[in-house]
């Protein structure tokens, strides 16, 4: 018939015959073509990703072997390419120099550099949080000889120097004179807000801490005294009342107090006293006979105990222990000879002062030293 059309069965049948001959399986277009690349389990996007990350880490790895090539260096750990911004770190020792550590830093938008990690300016660098605190990546290596600062390295948030290195040693070297000490220890200057630190020693063989902070000057604090200790109890400058911002001052009769940047410290003589007479009668197992004195010549404070374990019909030994900040407490038996002769000469007000150590007694006799001298009692007498 003119002007026919196919009916739908005859062109699915040529249709399916067409697919038979070019030799694909029926039924199987459709799922083929919803089907991801088989060269990617993630995706294009992924694997690229991953491409590009592998190719960065490479070249920070070449990067640092070539700068480590170049300043003759060790490795001591493997590669970590796992820093912000693709960056790459691994550890180094000189060959010359095993106690030395250095650390090769490379990211993409600094290159590779060399930070002293024993170094002053390598320590502040860690103390900050390496390169993931404030400073950032190195942007150059370590420079020294610089006028005026020292050794210097520039980092991507800022440059460390050891300016305030040098304008601490020198404080420190200028109190200490003042105050003719001795030191101690060597320089600590890796404190909190680039402060410095320093121990020394009096003739006297007390422990002095000199600290210094650009913003507090320079400042002493008697690590045998109350202050000093109630200072060290609290962490010293890491802790509740910061650097000291003045030297210890003590008014006679008074007692002492030091300013700190966030308190201030204060001792009462009487306080000290009371404290130290308690803890010595205590350790020598004393009951009290009579009350606090604590007006005595240099604030000392003095008190009358009695010693356990006298016999029926005998006498108790009266013990008097002294006081004073810086003879500490001691206890002279006053029923003993040495007793007898230390009242004799008007006590601590007299001509040998505070007692310095307790009655030491052998087979030849006793003795017992005092501020301004000692006291013999052979045997026998």
């Amino acid at each position: 018939m003119r002007g026919s059309r196919p009916s739908r069965h005859l062109v699915l049948r040529l249709v399916l015959a067409g697919l038979m001959i070019l030799g694909l399986p029926v039924g199987t277009a459709q799922a083929q073509a919803a089907a991801p690349p088989s060269w990617s389990a993630d995706g294009p996007a992924r694997n690229f990703a991953r491409a590009a990350a592998d190719g960065v880490a490479a070249t920070g790895r070449t990067a640092l072997e070539h700068k480590a090539e170049e300043l003759g260096l060790g490795p001591v750990n493997d590669y970590s390419c796992v820093l912000p911004g693709g960056g790459c770190v691994r550890s180094y020792r000189p060959a010359a120099d095993p106690d030395r550590v250095i650390a090769l830093y490379w990211s993409p938008g600094t290159g590779a550099h060399a930070v002293e990690l024993g170094h002053p300016v390598g320590r502040k660098f860690v103390a900050a949080g390496y390169e993931r605190g404030v400073y950032g990546f190195p942007t150059s290596d370590l420079e020294c000889g610089i006028e005026g600062f020292g050794c210097m390295q520039r980092f991507e948030h800022g440059q460390i120097d050891q300016a305030y290195i040098t304008a601490g040693h020198q404080a420190l070297a200028a109190k200490a004179a003042r105050l003719q000490v001795s030191a101690a220890d060597g320089y600590n200057c890796t404190l909190v807000s680039d402060g410095c630190v320093r121990s020394y020693t009096t003739a006297g063989g007390r422990r002095i801490a000199i600290y210094w902070s650009a913003a507090t000057g320079a400042q002493a604090v008697d690590l045998n005294h109350d202050i000093g200790r109630a200072f060290a109890a609290a962490t010293y400058e890491r802790g509740r009342y910061g650097y000291p911002v003045s030297d210890m001052v003590c008014a006679p009769g008074s007692g002492c107090r030091q300013k700190f940047q966030h308190g201030t410290i204060t001792f009462t003589f009487d306080d000290a006293g009371v404290r130290a007479l308690d803890a010595k009668a205590a350790a020598l197992k004393l009951e009290p006979a009579g009350g606090y004195e604590c007006r005595l010549a240099a604030d000392g404070c003095r008190r009358s105990y009695a010693a356990a374990g006298a016999k029926p019909g005998q006498a108790q030994r009266e013990v008097d222990i002294y006081w004073s900040e810086t003879t500490g407490a001691h206890a002279v038996d006053m029923s003993h000879g040495i007793g007898r002769e230390y009242g004799r000469a008007e006590l601590e007000g007299g001509r040998y002062g505070y007692p310095t150590s307790e009655m030491m007694c052998s087979e030849n006799g006793c003795t017992q030293m005092f501020q301004k001298g000692t006291i013999n009692l052979p045997a026998g007498r």
